[in-house]
């Protein structure tokens, strides 16, 4: 297997990134070390080299991290150690004339201290992020290639590098002058991702010395250059990668950051264990036969044999595994290479029994399973639909029980959501079961505004899931709802349906008893408890919270106990449940309902999702969006909530709660087809006993802080609720 050595240039001077970290830091910060989505620049450049080393094509070592002798060495060798302690840092004079030169001078510096002349360079910029299957194809043989990793199509062409290649297989490469380029030409281009291939040094040291015979002043040495000039003398090909980004710019890291993707997708390619009687051949019953002996000529099933070198060309690991006799080994070797199978490794004399497949669930990955089991019928094609190439997007969970993270299936390229959890979690999995049941009765009335339910598994061993349909929207946010009528009436026409249509007898009922059960049996509990647990941040922020809060704030609400006119005239019927602005998604004109919890906050039959309830459950998660902005501080950091707790006033916040039911005025119209008398105080209570109820779950997800800021809004609210 050939061998390789690693380049990753940064010693240019980045300026457009160190303007973007100080405006974001504070602080210069070289390029590679800008983070994005919680990882550094290098530390994304580095990702995909990790199948390789999975493969043993490269070592850490072999990586070699290129600055210039200015930079932060310590910053550097910091970040390095936190990817892997082997990694390299060669350090350069001087700024050079461009990448190739600054490739060129750091593998003179390698070579003075180990052998290169027998390795192929792999070159990469800090700046880009991809996957390339293909590259294991292309590496785990002894043949040397000059390559570009290549990407087909890009959502902005007229802002990448490119190559096209003409008739006679020569490149010309060019950058962000795509548009230009007359019909043909853009037809053939493939857009450059930040990697590049000499199948040795001496080949870069060619490529050089031809740039450096024909470049201008103005011209640097990028690869994509000294590439297309090798390729009028040298073999050059393109790799196509299975997708790529590029961060070199303010303008991709804030466009991709909004985007699905995560680090902890990424997946490496797959491995497939293959029967070879029944799966490549059509079956032989080899030592059991007249001779005893397995055919001269068996019979390969055609499409099995083209889907498994489609997989192997793909990068995927083929061990072909069978219960044949050790002694015939050479005679399948002879037969799988007559038929132009191509695999990695082949084992005999397995047993022909039950074959087990066992592997651990990868931490980055949980939701998704790293053991599928396909039994196909003998002598016929396996099913492709069953080996879906499945990875990890991006994680969207908010803090509560089950998770949520978006995948993609890229045999299909479709992206879907899956809710998952594991299965010893036993009450979270009955309440994901609750939910997916309860999104098929809601389907009765709302099936327009909801996520499609596409597969699901609910067991005893493994993960809980369901998967749904992925909405390429928005959130709904506060300044939609509120400044554009269209999407009031489109949520409330929706909502409508769903009352009007599950409504129990259209009659209105008291649930006068219901709220005064919820304060002595949630509430109070839930607050004592919640207390205990912030008693330090509570310590910590003595001096901005009101004097007795803890004792005040019970007092307060227990007070309610005795008034016989909250929650008392409303209409019973289906509700979502859990109506935050969060759960809420715009998809062109039209509105969205994820998440639906139902009337688990009615404490009447166990929480059942399905029972009838109020509507005034789901104004006061409204309201949670509304008037206690809790988007807004939730999911802020320490330091930030830190600011936010020391600058918060209950008199403040009254006032605010007082002026924002102005802007909530036509909602409360709508919502007096259901809950009549005093909408304004039932409402609001609804919303204080949210927040208590909330704050736990904030605990238990890490957010202490917004669990305080949870119960300081709901005293706030039951301070107003006093003064009404």
């Amino acid at each position: 297997m050939k061998k390789f050595i690693v380049i990753i240039t940064a010693a240019g001077l980045g300026i457009r990134l160190k303007e973007y970290s100080f405006e974001k830091y504070k602080k210069y910060l070289d390029k590679p070390l800008v983070e994005f989505l919680g990882k550094t620049l290098l530390h994304w450049s580095v990702k995909p080299m990790f199948p390789l080393v999975t493969a043993g094509i490269i070592e850490f070592s072999d990586i070699y991290l290129v600055i210039r002798k200015e930079q932060d060495y310590k910053a550097f060798k910091e970040e390095c150690e936190k990817i892997n302690r082997r990694i390299n840092i060669v350090v350069i004079e001087k700024l050079t004339k461009g990448p190739g030169h600054t490739s060129l001078e750091a593998l003179k510096l390698i070579s003075k201290k180990r052998s290169i002349t027998d390795r192929s360079i792999i070159i990469l910029d800090s700046d880009h992020t991809f996957r390339c299957d293909s590259l294991l194809k292309y590496f785990k043989h002894d043949k040397s290639y000059n390559a570009f990793c290549t990407l087909k199509t890009v959502p902005n062409p007229d802002k990448w590098g490119y190559v096209i290649r003409n008739d006679q297989g020569e490149y010309i490469s060019g950058e962000k002058d795509f548009l230009q380029q007359n019909e043909n030409n853009r037809q053939r281009a493939e857009f450059l991702i930040g990697c590049y291939v000499y199948k040795d040094f001496s080949t870069l040291v060619k490529g050089i010395t031809e740039f450096e015979a024909i470049r201008s002043e103005k011209v640097e040495s990028h690869h994509s250059f000294i590439l297309s000039l090798l390729s009028k003398s040298e073999d050059v090909i393109s790799i196509q990668a299975d997708w790529g980004i590029g961060l070199g710019t303010p303008e991709q890291l804030e466009e991709t950051a909004n985007s699905i993707i995560s680090f902890s997708g990424n997946r490496e390619p797959a491995t497939f264990i293959i029967d070879i009687d029944g799966v490549i051949f059509k079956h032989d019953v080899g030592s059991f036969s007249d001779t005893g002996n397995f055919s001269e000529k068996p019979i390969p099933i055609k499409q099995n044999v083209d889907l498994i070198n489609e997989l192997f060309n793909q990068g995927c690991v083929i061990v072909l595994c069978s219960s044949r006799p050790k002694r015939i080994l050479e005679k399948t070797k002879k037969d799988l290479s007559n038929i132009g199978l191509q695999y990695s490794e082949i084992i005999h004399g397995a047993t022909s029994g039950i074959r087990y497949l066992i592997n651990d669930r990868k931490p980055s990955n949980e939701s998704i399973d790293t053991a599928i089991a396909v039994n196909s019928i003998r002598d016929k094609p396996f099913l492709v639909d069953k080996l879906s190439r499945i990875d990890f997007l991006r994680d969207c969970s908010k803090g509560s029980g089950a998770k949520t993270v978006v995948l993609k299936d890229f045999t299909n390229n479709f992206v879907f959501v899956r809710k998952w959890t594991v299965s010893s979690n036993k009450n979270v999995c009955m309440t994901l079961y609750k939910q997916y049941s309860y999104l098929q009765s809601l389907s009765k009335y709302i099936s327009y505004s909801l996520p499609q339910i596409l597969n699901w598994d609910f067991s005893s061993i493994g993960i809980n899931y369901y998967d749904m349909s992925y909405l390429d929207a928005i959130q709904l946010n506060t300044d939609l709802l509120v400044s554009n009528p269209k999407y009031k009436t489109t949520l409330f026409n929706i909502l409508s349906s769903l009352y009007e249509g599950s409504s129990f007898s259209n009659q209105y009922h008291s649930f006068n008893d219901l709220y005064k059960k919820i304060i002595e049996k949630k509430l109070n509990p839930s607050i004592n408890n919640s207390l205990y647990e912030l008693s330090p941040l509570i310590e910590n922020y003595k001096e901005f919270i009101p004097t007795n809060f803890k004792e005040n704030i019970i007092f307060k609400l227990n007070r309610l106990l005795g008034r016989d006119d909250i929650w008392g005239n409303h209409k019973s019927c289906l509700i979502h449940g859990d109506l935050t602005l969060e759960n809420i998604f715009v998809q062109k004109n039209s509105l969205f309902l994820i998440d639906p919890l139902g009337s688990t906050m009615d404490i009447r039959m166990n929480g059942s999702m399905e029972q009838y309830t109020s509507p005034v459950f789901d104004i006061g998660k409204l309201m949670q969006s509304l008037i206690s902005k809790y988007e807004q501080w939730a999911y802020l950091d320490n330091f930030e909530i830190d600011l936010f707790i020391r600058n918060f006033s209950i008199e403040e916040d009254k006032n605010q709660i007082s002026n924002d039911l102005k802007y909530i005025e036509d909602i409360f119209s709508f919502y007096r087809q259901y809950i009549s008398k005093d909408i304004t105080f039932d409402s609001l209570f609804s919303l204080a006993q949210i927040l208590i109820r909330v704050a736990p779950y904030r605990i238990r997800a890490g957010y202490r802080h917004s669990a305080l800021v949870c119960l300081w809004k709901a005293y706030s609210i039951i301070e107003f609720l006093e003064e009404l």
